[in-house]
């Protein structure tokens, strides 16, 4: 899903790959370059919201918001981008992983303004119907 649109059923999503950048692995960003890219989805989603009402139903990442879900050591840390993300384009609910949860007793959903933010790690059933 990483920078694309996918429609299933009336239902919109976009994913967004990758966690902070802590090492020389791929697949990790600076908050700059996080931030670059959700100012580069912005036209396409203005679209989306012009033509049906809503910019999208899910958003779908790797890593979490910051301060929702994630962890104060640096590989586990989320980004600002997807808190601007959430209250410019205002999905349903954002997905995200990297976060493991062993104990159920942590925390895996987050109401944050209108999007419902889930660590759907390791494993989560959502039912959801187009609106």
């Amino acid at each position: 899903l990483h920078h694309n649109f996918f429609k299933y059923r009336d239902i919109t999503f976009y994913g967004i790959e990758g966690s902070l950048k802590y090492n020389r692995s791929p697949i990790q960003y600076s908050q700059i370059e996080m931030d670059l890219m959700v100012t580069q989805v912005a036209p396409s989603m203005l679209i989306q919201r012009l033509r049906s009402g809503r910019a999208l139903d899910i958003l779908v990442t790797h890593a979490p918001a910051r301060g929702i879900h994630d962890l104060d050591d640096l590989p586990h840390q989320g980004f600002n981008a997807y808190l601007r993300f959430m209250n410019w384009f205002k999905p349903r609910y954002m997905l995200h992983g990297h976060v493991h949860t062993y104990d159920r007793r942590t925390v895996v959903e987050t109401q944050y303004k209108e999007t419902c933010v889930m660590n759907v790690n390791p494993v989560t059933l959502l039912e959801i119907e187009p609106e």
